[in-house]
């Protein structure tokens, strides 16, 4: 089965230069060189058209997808309206990068977009940063074929070709035009600082693509934290390149230019956490992954001696309820503040864990990429000096595979590792010389199997678009879920509970109510046992908390539940219900403010309720513990 794969490596090896009959070498086939013409047009072709198609098909795919909010949506959606309020420093909580929720906030205030429409508008800027990607591309195509010496070994058609079904790829397929997320402008944060790169090494002494690589590098920075350890291998790569002049003056000028610019987030983040920091979660994703902590509402491990700063609080344990309405006043703050609850968490440095992270980061990676990637190790064995063409690009392939390494090392995602694949492609096909029939063959090839997911992705898009089936995202829902809690009583600003976690409660955000506590999800099915659910009432109205609503699965279907929609249910937290309940569970009940009382949580129209049968005494249960 592998011998057809065996030979053509050896061929590839021995006549991937392709040289002209006349050095003594084999000429290409005859069959072949009758087809070179037509395999050029058409490479010409789909080169010439391919940045216009990968706009066009980001679009259509983020027109089916534009109700769709993500869980990290939800939260940069929020940091984003938090930032337009002018509270910057809900930006500098440390999980999550600033610049993509400080454009969408400048973004939804020149479109005059509200809740009801801030996701199409969310999407339609995602649509925008696909575009300035398409276009840092572009230039990084045109920096690659000028680098390359000699008019001789220009890239062809076919390289052409090849780099932009990558970039396809990467953009449409790996990173999607389905999520909110700061994904598509980073994937512009590699092209343009690449690119910059190579202009930085043609351009000599000249200061200014140094101090453009430098703020771009920041930007990328400000984009996601990984940029921050990137940019010392695009300044290392371009600096020690032997076409660079003056390395040191060049070295000094990009740093200045990226201090100028990272700095105020540096020292927003560093002043909200309390000590020296650049942001990230890699010691969350990594706590996630290797020793198998809870995502939300861990409380440390005592056996480790293992204390978080500030966890989510713990305010009953019969059931157990985590309270979180403070520090930040957002639609679900424990994945929003993951960086302020988890300040603490030990890093298992381990060999076993190390092996454990790559090994399952890997088999991620592979799954992901790894048709792309036997690509370009074929391409690689089928051009002539490898040595001597990877050493040229090496300011690319450095940063790129430092990138894919350091997810390696932490967490890898599809969305995560496309850009720097797509990089590596580029600078595999562009910036190597020209091969002979083999090496064409190769990349015609290539193209046409990568291609095949996004494509697929984008037909599949279309024919949403056309009517002919309904994606698999159905925005109703939401909208839904967010009329009847409307309908129920609940007012914009109020605070709701939740059984088990809820981050991608966009509906919650859509009624313009806060999620301040939360009952552990294995507790909901005992809800109606030994009362803990008046308990929970009276644990919850403490919090500010007007209802509990929970999907329909997590808790025991009674009559102490209304029917919300569709698998979702609510249970009203009223003043007498909760007095009741107080008095029963040994509560204080929490202090009323000044002030009018709020109109009563009445239960929701969609299903009348049922009648409930006369209320027994509950039995006395263990009072609940306190946070200490």
């Amino acid at each position: 089965m592998l011998e057809p794969l065996r030979i053509f490596v050896r061929r590839a090896i021995r006549h991937g230069g392709g040289t002209p009959a006349s050095s003594g070498s084999h000429a290409p086939a005859p069959d072949m060189i009758r087809l070179r013409p037509a395999i050029d047009r058409l490479s010409a072709g789909a080169a010439r058209s391919m940045p216009f198609a990968i706009v066009l098909l980001f679009a259509a795919g983020a027109a089916v997808y534009r109700h769709s909010v993500s869980p990290d949506g939800l939260i940069y959606l929020d940091m984003a309206e938090a930032i337009g309020r002018g509270q910057w420093w809900l930006a500098g909580q440390g999980a999550w990068s600033p610049l993509l929720p400080a454009l969408l906030a400048a973004w939804l205030d020149v479109t005059g977009a509200g809740r009801a429409v801030e996701a199409v508008s969310a999407h339609a800027f995602q649509v925008v940063a696909a575009g300035v990607a398409v276009g840092a591309f572009y230039l990084l195509v045109r920096e690659l074929e000028l680098s390359v010496s000699g008019s001789r070994e220009r890239p062809d058609a076919a390289q052409r070709m090849f780099a932009w079904g990558v970039a396809a790829w990467a953009v449409l397929w790996m990173i999607g035009p389905a999520l909110v997320t700061p994904d598509v402008m980073l994937a512009a944060a590699y092209f343009g600082a690449s690119a910059l790169t190579l202009r930085a090494i043609r351009g000599g002494s000249r200061p200014a693509p140094w101090l453009a690589l430098g703020a771009t590098l920041a930007v990328g920075y400000l984009t996601k934290t990984i940029f921050f350890y990137l940019a010392p291998l695009y300044v290392a790569s371009a600096a020690l390149d032997p076409r660079a002049v003056q390395r040191w003056r060049a070295i000094g000028l990009t740093a200045l230019s990226f201090g100028v610019v990272a700095a105020p987030n540096i020292v927003l983040q560093s002043w909200q956490a309390g000590h020296a920091t650049v942001g990230g979660v890699s010691r969350i994703a990594h706590a996630y992954d290797v020793r198998g902590v809870r995502l939300y509402h861990y409380q440390g491990d005592a056996a480790r001696a293992e204390v978080l700063a500030h966890p989510t609080r713990v305010v009953s344990r019969t059931p157990t309820i985590y309270e979180f309405a403070e520090p930040f006043p957002v639609t679900y703050p424990p994945a929003y503040g993951i960086a302020h609850w988890y300040e603490g968490v030990q890093v298992d440095l381990s060999s076993g864990a190390l092996v454990a992270t790559v090994d399952r980061a890997a088999r991620a990676l592979l799954r992901y990429a790894g048709v792309v990637l036997l690509i370009l190790m074929l391409l690689i064995l089928a051009t002539r000096h490898r040595e001597r063409a990877l050493l040229r690009v090496l300011p690319l392939v450095l940063p790129a595979t430092g990138a894919i390494a350091l997810y390696l090392l932490a967490h890898v995602e599809a969305r995560y590792v496309g850009a720097p694949v797509a990089l590596l492609g580029a600078a595999l096909a562009l910036g190597t010389p020209r091969g002979g029939a083999l090496r064409t063959g190769l990349l015609v090839a290539g193209t046409a199997v990568i291609l095949q997911a996004p494509l697929w992705a984008a037909a599949g898009n279309l024919a949403a678009l056309a009517g002919w089936f309904e994606p698999s995202f159905k925005p109703t829902p939401h909208r839904m879920m967010a009329a009847t809690m409307r309908e129920a009583g609940l007012q914009p600003g109020d605070r709701i509970a939740v059984v088990g976690p809820e981050p991608g409660a966009y509906w919650a955000r859509l009624a313009g109510i806060r999620i301040v506590a939360e009952v552990d999800e294995a507790d909901g099915p005992s809800l109606s046992t030994d009362g803990r659910l008046p308990c929970a009432r009276a644990v919850l109205a403490a919090t500010g908390a007007r209802a509990l609503v929970a999907r329909a699965e997590r808790v025991p279907q009674d009559s102490a539940w209304r029917q919300v929609t569709d698998g979702w249910v609510m249970a009203p937290i009223t003043g007498g219900q909760i007095e009741e309940a107080a008095a029963a569970c040994r509560i204080t009940a929490a202090p009323v403010p000044a002030g009018p009382e709020p109109p009563a949580v009445k239960p929701p129209a969609v299903k009348p309720p049922a009648a409930e049968p006369p209320a027994a005494e509950p039995p006395a249960v263990k009072p609940p513990i306190a946070a200490g």
